[in-house]
């Protein structure tokens, strides 16, 4: 079914703060799912799936143990939620050679944040993995491996680095497709998010009121 980009970004924002995530990551994560959306790539469906799989883990077991040379948990796979963000952070380092992130579960939500770090170095970034290869001007895409490579949800060796060719063969739209099975996995999460409404909280204004005439 057809979203526009702002439902989406809604949506993934709610879920993964209902994930159990911060809401800075929350919002990089929707930012991140939008930008996926508007280029036709699912990143909605991989982040549901990350949700899910993630959803008894400890964010410190998903983060990298330090961002000097390469990067690697402490336990199980790399979150790209939270090694996202980073990366763009990183941004200056891959001037100077590859960052390589060590086991990352659903790397196409990282291409987001590479293309980030294209804008803010003024040149292409590149991610491989797996036979793919993914990469952004910041402004358009361009992809090349199979689709399931490319949406893997397994952990995967991810290389980024400057890309000195570069020829966009995705341009953004302004809506995005979601499937209902992928919206139903996102609004477990979330509900999460939502405080449930008690007799003290509607006193303090939350929901209708205690005189609920509707």
């Amino acid at each position: 079914m057809s979203y526009s980009l702002i439902e989406i970004e809604a949506l993934a924002k709610r879920a993964t703060r209902g994930g159990g995530f911060p809401w800075g990551l929350a919002e990089d994560s929707a930012k991140a799912v939008r930008w996926l959306a508007s280029f036709g790539l699912d990143g909605a469906k991989l982040l549901a799936d990350l949700l899910q799989q993630d959803d008894d883990v400890g964010l410190v077991d998903v983060t990298p143990i330090t961002l000097d040379g390469d990067w690697n948990g402490r336990a199980g796979g790399l979150s790209p939620i939270i090694c996202g963000p980073a990366l763009s952070d990183s941004a200056a380092r891959l001037k100077d050679g590859a960052i390589t992130l060590h086991n990352v579960t659903h790397p196409l939500l990282l291409l987001p944040f590479a293309a980030l770090a294209a804008r803010r170095i003024g040149a292409p970034v590149v991610l491989e993995w797996d036979g793919v290869r993914a990469s952004s001007d910041g402004n358009t895409v361009s992809i090349d491996g199979t689709e399931g490579a490319l949406y893997t949800c397994g952990g995967a060796r991810v290389t980024c680095i400057v890309n000195t060719e570069f020829i966009g063969k995705y341009q953004p739209t302004i809506r995005g497709q979601l499937s209902d099975e992928t919206v139903e996995e996102l609004m477990v999460f979330a509900l999460r998010a939502f405080a449930p409404i008690t007799a003290q909280s509607r006193e303090l204004g939350a929901g209708a009121g205690l005189n609920d005439n509707e």
